[in-house]
């Protein structure tokens, strides 16, 4: 296969410069856009145990035979972008793309596969949905997807977590969201006398969190209700409050409500932890923003030192944050007291 940056111009060393980098882009789009068609369907986890030939990768992705010489050119294409590799009559994945067929990395190819489907639709249409004054709907975002990638950022949520939570006596603690319930059993693993109370989480609806939590034993700790902050009525008060990226779920003119409402739902001395994506990070992080203010009814990323200020005109004290990914990236941990 022949790539721009292969071509050669009469512009001179600068044009030939211009169109390698273009080759690069090319050739990085081409292998995202293979890894995920790979992935979906089948020819990564085919592959993943031993090299196959063309008859039996064609079995196993439901291709007639008719189409075999279709079908080894679509092979190809992954052979040319690196990601395949020819072994006599057999193909065998590339050391990358082994990897990324690894059950583990299943949150990665979640994100390549959003960086296709809706990244990219997000960044193309965003100008004229802009002069036409049309958002996307929440409903745009593929929800399951959103899930699987978002597992990337769980383990050091859930170390925080862990630390936040404190391990002796009988503590409340009210969730905002629930997710897959990897935080909450964290805290309810670290405070055997801990219960939660999990708002906008119906258990009929979230079954993947409250499996989760009957898987170890937890769920007789937690009670989950389908009503948002807004619509939780003000009586119980608990001891401690968590929100896991819920800001920017809710219009950013409702922000102060929202964590007046969080504050006042606490005693007085209660813990509040708060972990949150913020501005100023990585492209991916920047495009998550641009998603929150092109959907409606969703807001922006909020700013490090905006949401410390918005803590503090809430209510609370004693505000800190610390960057849990330093170095890639900008992932907070608030923690702050009623």
């Amino acid at each position: 296969m022949v790539w721009p940056g292969d071509v050669k111009t009469p512009g001179g060393d600068r044009d030939a410069r211009l169109l390698q980098r273009i080759g690069d882009l090319a050739l990085a789009h081409y292998q995202l856009c293979f890894l995920v068609a790979a992935e979906r369907s089948g020819l990564l986890s085919f592959l993943r145990d031993r090299p196959r030939d063309l008859p039996a990768i064609a079995r196993a992705l439901s291709v007639g035979l008719d189409e075999a010489q279709a079908l080894a050119a679509w092979l190809d294409v992954g052979v040319s972008a690196g990601l395949l590799h020819r072994r006599g009559d057999t193909y065998v994945l590339s050391a990358m793309a082994a990897r990324l067929a690894a059950d583990r990395c299943d949150p990665l190819l979640a994100c390549m596969e959003d960086m296709l489907a809706h990244n990219a639709r997000l960044i193309q249409e965003t100008p004229e949905r802009l002069r036409r004054g049309r958002r996307f709907s929440p409903a745009d975002t593929n929800v399951e997807t959103a899930a699987r990638s978002a597992q990337l950022l769980e383990p050091a949520i859930a170390a925080e977590v862990e630390a936040f939570v404190p391990r002796m006596g009988r503590r409340s603690l009210l969730c905002l969201g629930c997710g897959s319930g990897v935080f909450q059993r964290a805290a309810l693993m670290k405070n055997l006398d801990l219960r939660v109370v999990v708002l906008d989480c119906p258990e009929q609806g979230c079954v993947t969190a409250w499996d989760a939590l009957e898987r170890f034993g937890l769920r007789e700790r937690a009670r989950g209700d389908p009503r948002g902050v807004f619509d939780y009525p003000l009586g119980e008060r608990f001891d401690l409050a968590m929100m896991h990226g819920v800001l920017p779920l809710h219009p950013e003119e409702r922000h102060a409500e929202l964590l007046a409402k969080v504050h006042a739902s606490l005693v007085p001395g209660g813990r509040l932890l708060v972990t949150q994506l913020c501005r100023g990070g990585s492209p991916t992080v920047e495009i998550i923003s641009l998603n929150g203010a092109m959907t409606e009814g969703r807001s922006v990323l909020p700013d490090p030192e905006e949401l410390i200020g918005a803590l503090g005109t809430a209510g609370f004290s004693d505000v800190r944050a610390k960057n849990l990914l330093a170095s890639l990236d900008r992932m907070f941990a608030f923690t702050a007291q009623a």
